[in-house]
């Protein structure tokens, strides 16, 4: 194949006289062993007469050999970027040029250094490189192309791509965005180019803002409102932030708690006295739900109950609001019943 390096080996018994190489192409040489390298510019294999002329030291004895050397023809590659040869993402594509000389008469072989191939042999063509939105640094692929003719004479060339990060475009998602207080949420960065995070917001009016530093936080709020976020991220390529306002609803809870009368130590008398019931949250919208311990129940908002059997009950209260937030609050021994207490009197006395 082209560029074709031969060393020829002089075998002739001529010590003392000169030899003259001539190599078919115009050149020649008076070296014993020379060293000559064979192009060939063409398409088809082309054939040089190396003729070696051995002349004696005394008189004119001359002796010639003649050998037929043939030179393959072999692809000089070569190709270009006609895009540039360094982009920023989100830009992972670039337009190939093919410039071989005499393209149609080779074979090519791509390898793009992303670990794919290809065997395209069009004048120019796109490839995509397949990089996510978190690549931080510069990514370099060396791209190399081997053209290869039918007679296997083959060349190679080698170009650098060159993928630099996006700059840092700031989103995120909240889920879920609504719920009764304590709320818990998941915070979800859906940023591209970002390595550093910072999330702040007031949970609290008045306090301190929350600042959060992991990627995808979770956080509960514990009073109810209305909450802005806000998410600012950094990047190699830059900084960038985005606030969504009033983006979380925390709907206020109701409190369950509760107080009886009478309060244990004190008792009530099974069957004959009632044990009353108070809600704390004393509200006209909210509904309530009494469970007092022995399978009887009530939705009265301050109901008032007597308990069948001597014992100790365990009372349960849950409140709901209009918003559909509950809660539940019970205590253990919450009303103690005894028995009715009959004293025996005499009717007659005696002496």
């Amino acid at each position: 194949c082209t560029p074709h390096v031969v060393r020829f080996i002089n075998l002739s018994e001529n010590y003392l006289g000169a030899y003259r190489w001539e190599f078919g192409d115009g050149s020649f040489s008076t070296e014993k062993n020379p060293t000559k390298v064979f192009i060939n510019n063409t398409l088809t294999d082309k054939v040089y007469s190396v003729t070696l002329t051995s002349r004696g030291p005394v008189g004119n004895c001359i002796r010639t050999k003649t050998i037929q050397l043939r030179v393959h023809p072999s692809p000089v590659a070569n190709f270009r970027f006609l895009s540039d040869s360094t982009i920023q993402l989100p830009l992972n594509s670039v337009t190939i040029g093919n410039t071989t000389p005499f393209r149609s008469n080779w074979t090519y072989s791509w390898n793009f250094g992303d670990g794919t191939t290809d065997d395209n042999g069009a004048s120019d063509f796109v490839h995509t490189f397949s990089l996510g939105n978190e690549d931080f640094t510069d990514t370099t692929f060396v791209i190399t192309m081997i053209a290869k003719g039918s007679l296997g004479c083959a060349d190679t060339m080698k170009r650098v791509m060159v993928i630099k990060p996006g700059k840092p475009v700031a989103s995120f998602e909240a889920t879920p965005r609504e719920g009764c207080r304590p709320l818990e949420v998941q915070l979800t960065s859906t940023s591209s180019y970002a390595r550093n995070f910072e999330w702040t917001f007031v949970d609290k009016e008045g306090s301190p803002p929350v600042v959060l530093r992991d990627r995808n936080p979770v956080f509960f709020f514990e009073t109810a409102g209305l909450k802005t976020v806000k998410l600012k991220i950094k990047g190699s390529a830059g900084q960038d932030s985005v606030e969504k306002i009033d983006y979380i609803r925390v709907l206020e809870t109701p409190r369950s708690s509760f107080t009886v009368e009478p309060t244990p130590p004190r008792t009530v008398v099974a069957l004959d006295e009632p044990a009353y019931f108070f809600p704390n949250a004393n509200r006209p919208e909210f509904s309530y739900t009494w469970y007092f311990g022995d399978g009887d129940s009530s939705h009265s908002r301050t109901p008032v109950h007597k308990y069948p059997a001597p014992g100790a009950y365990d009372v349960s209260l849950k409140v709901t609001g209009p918003n559909g937030c509950h809660s539940t609050s019970s205590r253990n021994g919450a009303v103690i019943a005894r028995p009715d207490q009959m004293f025996a009197a005499p009717n007659a006395f005696t002496p």
